[in-house]
């Protein structure tokens, strides 16, 4: 498995682990890749920057079903729109949204 898989694992296993989500929002981003390793995703902070672009494009082109786009109003989210998949791995959208802000 490449880095870059290993970054996009990582990332798909914050969005969707409680524990491991509510640990990383409380954790410098430069650790990130650190504990990245600890829990079994090797990769360096480059490749989660670039991870992070990828899944950013990747929700950017989602479309909405009906259902999703009646949770929406004024461009707000009143709930979260559920997940996307990319590459194989299960994201939490409303996850990725706070992650992919502490990356940029």
């Amino acid at each position: 498995m490449m880095s870059t898989d290993n970054a996009l694992a990582f990332m798909a296993k914050v969005s969707q682990d409680d524990e491991l989500y509510a640990k990383i929002q409380n954790t410098a981003k430069d650790t990130w890749p650190k504990l990245a390793g600890e829990v079994g995703f090797e990769c360096t902070a480059a490749e989660l920057k670039e991870v992070s672009k990828l899944i950013r494009k990747k929700v950017g082109q989602v479309e909405l079903s009906q259902k999703d786009l009646d949770k929406v109003a004024g461009g707000y989210a009143i709930a979260g729109l559920g997940s996307v998949n990319l590459q194989g791995l299960r994201f939490n959208v409303r996850r990725l949204n706070a992650l992919n802000s502490y990356l940029t």
